[in-house]
């Protein structure tokens, strides 16, 4: 006899046994009933298909809960398989290929006559077995977020769709972005992973087609970002402006952090780069990097239309983790491809395919059902517009994202398939405006040390104030015997033309313009002559009168008028010169880069016509030649020293004239063409245009003034003074005074 309990176990063995055998009548399992956002009494036919999800994330009981969502709105639009319910069976892939691999076997083997088909999982790791093994059971595989570019080899793939684009596709996304900004000079700075790898080599591929310039291309081991410290300098080194970054978020927040300490480890500051990344912009760990400015690309999310705004509304109110991103869109728009697909094939077809009932899907009509949604799939889904390029990939829009601190702001989507952009708001860059970055450096303009501008500037405006009081008591003393006998008007012209020169030091201490080089020409010229007019026809006039009264007894007078009228001349001369000078050739502003740092200084300076302006200086050479001889000659004269003058200027006429041909033909222009830099040039120009005009004061003026000061009183024997009959005293040999 068997005992109870052997009987019991055997009653336990049988139900259990029952129970399997009435299990094996239903294949749908139990579970997949729960999933159905139907009537529970709907007497619908059910068409099937499978999904991967990872369960054992967080974030994939979110997907599975916008599965559940697009499954209900399909199963309730009366305009979508009206006689079916469509529902799907779920896999736990635990994010991994093995679980993927094991889950794909378990799900097909055992439900692959009542399958249309199967939505892939998110990771691309995953996807790629599962894709593999579509081949052996001729099933379609759809994936809304594996971006992997090998997936789009239909040799290794046959039966491999995805909404979203390939990895490849974010290259010619970044390409767009390139052309849009106008960038023709970028660097690439990429981890060694498989997919940032071929991401790189795809954009340097299309760039280059594009004629813009990779100018360096730098890799970093995976997950090394932190050490890319010489990749960085090498990026820096190269003056590289635009820097597209191929990694994953970790890598690009390690990187942002060298940036942000940049001051230790290289040259390479967060404000003089645009950095341009991939989708890894989205990514969780981007938020905690205080990066401004930078900008990345995305899948496009769809614009918040009422329908999806009322997907949103359902899905916040139901999930407890809030993951919507672009995949979530693209998931949601993955079931209802395989939804408008069989309502394609099932209702719109002259001859319609047969019902796929379970246990009726055959392989020959999975082959079918591929074919269509692969070539007839067109709809505009809450991602946008839904289709598949001739790999299989969905021609997706893309987003330009800009990372703004803590935060991403959609700003600009781009349309592969009319290459298009939708502008939603300028992007903010990393000196915190909307200013387009230039792809190199701007370089920095330099003309003369700031330092050795303003040392000019004040010795200018000390030195102005000696023709300034030398004008306030020349005015004042205008009747004075000294200064009468110095002819006023002249000593009036000689400090207006050392106010010109010296002024010419505040003009050309600043950056160059047209107006700034052609300015001191005229200001630096008309006063040297204004000057210089003065002292030689006072030269002129005294070897006139003294060497020819030598000779002559007597001699026709030489009054103030002609003295004017020669400076005049003279000036007027030189006036007409600077005008066909500067009309015909015009003064330019000349830049060209430093030698030193050719990318990012650039050297600007006045040019012009060495030539033309040489012959002014031979001019003036010329003139200056014949004042040191009349100067020279002068202080000769036999007469002039025999009289003892009491205040004979003719040897400080003598010495300004020398100070002029010494420093305005001899130092400024030899010394300004043989300087190598704008400072030695500038120097040189400002001693010149500071020592003249203070020598000719100091000379001419001041021995007049403390004469003055002194009370001295001019008389008939002064050689300034008008000389009341020749050496023998006989006749008038000038009028006026010198």
């Amino acid at each position: 006899k068997m005992s109870g309990s052997i009987r019991a176990a055997m009653w336990l063995f049988a139900l259990l046994a029952f129970v399997c055998l009435v299990a094996a009548e239903d294949v749908v399992p139990p579970h997949v009933e729960d999933l159905l956002a139907t009537d529970p009494v709907s007497e619908k036919d059910m068409i099937y298909f499978g999904i991967f999800l990872p369960l054992n994330e967080r974030w994939g009981f979110d997907l599975k809960l916008i599965a559940e969502l697009a499954l209900d709105d399909v199963n309730s639009d009366p305009t979508i398989l009206p006689d079916y319910d469509l529902g799907m069976i779920i896999s736990n892939t635990a994010g991994t290929a093995k679980g993927g691999y094991a889950e794909a076997i378990w799900q097909w083997e055992t439900f692959q006559d009542s399958l249309i088909g199967a939505v892939g999982e998110a990771y691309s790791t995953v996807t790629t077995p599962l894709a593999g093994l579509g081949n052996p059971y001729h099933m379609p595989v759809i994936s809304f977020a594996s971006t992997s570019s090998s997936l789009s080899d239909k040799s290794l793939y046959p039966y491999f769709l995805r909404t979203c684009a390939s990895d490849l596709g974010q290259a010619h996304a970044w390409l767009a972005i390139a052309k849009k900004y106008g960038w023709q000079r970028v660097g690439i700075l990429n981890s060694q992973g498989d997919a940032h790898v071929q991401l790189s080599r795809e954009f340097s591929s299309l760039a280059q087609e594009e004629g813009i310039d990779i100018v360096i291309a730098e890799s970093f081991a995976e997950g090394q970002g932190a050490g890319a410290v010489v990749q960085l300098s090498k990026l820096d080194v190269n003056g590289v402006k635009i820097i597209f970054l191929a990694a994953s978020s970790d890598d690009a927040v390690a990187l942002f952090n060298i940036v942000q300490t940049a001051h230790s480890t290289t040259n390479l500051r967060q404000s003089d780069i645009a950095w341009v990344g991939s989708d890894s912009w989205l990514r969780p760990q981007m938020y905690t990097v205080n990066v401004y400015g930078a900008i990345g690309t995305n899948f496009a999310l769809g614009r918040h239309t009422a329908r999806k705004r009322a997907v949103l509304e359902r899905y916040e109110a139901l999930s407890t983790y809030n993951y919507w991103d672009g995949p979530a869109d693209l998931l949601y728009d993955t079931v209802f491809t395989y939804a408008t697909g069989l309502h394609r094939v099932l209702y719109e077809y002259e001859t319609p395919m047969d019902v796929p009932l379970i246990g009726t899907v055959t392989p020959e009509w999975r082959d079918l059902f591929f074919q269509d949604l692969w070539n007839n799939t067109d709809f505009d889904g809450i991602s946008g517009r839904v289709r598949f390029d001739e790999n299989g990939d969905g021609v997706n829009r893309y987003s330009v994202v800009n990372l703004l601190g803590n935060e991403l702001v959609e700003t600009a989507i781009w349309d592969p398939s009319t290459d298009e952009w939708e502008e939603i708001t300028d992007a903010v860059w990393a000196d915190h405006t909307t200013n387009v970055p230039h792809d190199r450096y701007v370089p920095e303009v330099v003309y003369i040390s700031e330092g050795v501008r303003i040392a000019f500037i004040v010795l200018a405006a000390i030195a102005f104030i000696l023709p300034i009081g030398n004008s306030i008591l020349l005015v004042i003393h205008w009747s004075h015997p000294i200064v009468q006998a110095s002819t006023p008007l002249f000593m009036g012209l000689i400090l207006f033309g050392s106010m010109l020169g010296l002024s010419v030091i505040f003009i050309i201490a600043q950056t160059p313009t047209v107006a700034v080089c052609t300015i001191p020409h005229w200001f630096g010229h008309m006063g040297f002559w204004l000057i210089y007019s003065c002292l030689l026809t006072k030269s002129a006039r005294i070897y006139y009168l003294f060497s020819r009264a030598e000779k002559m007894k007597v001699t026709t007078p030489v009054t103030i008028h002609h003295l004017l009228l020669s400076s005049f001349i003279l000036c007027l001369g030189v006036a007409i010169y600077l005008a066909i000078w500067t009309g015909v050739d015009t003064m330019d502003v000349n830049i060209y880069p430093d030698p030193v740092d050719p990318e990012r200084v650039h050297i600007i300076e006045c040019y012009y016509s060495i030539p033309v302006a040489s012959a002014l200086y031979a001019v003036e050479l010329a003139f200056l030649i014949v004042g040191a001889y009349l100067a020279y000659t002068i202080n000769k004269i036999k007469v002039l020293k025999q009289r003892m003058l009491r205040f004979n200027e003719s040897s400080h006429v003598a010495i300004a004239i020398y100070a002029l041909l010494f420093i305005g033909v001899v130092i400024i222009p030899n010394f300004t063409w043989l300087a190598s830099t704008n400072d030695t040039k500038f120097v040189v120009q400002s001693i010149g245009l500071l020592v003249a005009p203070v020598t000719v004061n100091i000379v001419l003026f001041v021995p007049k003034f403390i004469g003055v000061f002194r009370g001295k009183r001019h008389d008939s024997s002064s050689g300034s003074s008008a000389v009341s009959g020749g050496p023998s005293g006989t006749g008038t040999v000038g009028t006026g005074t010198l």
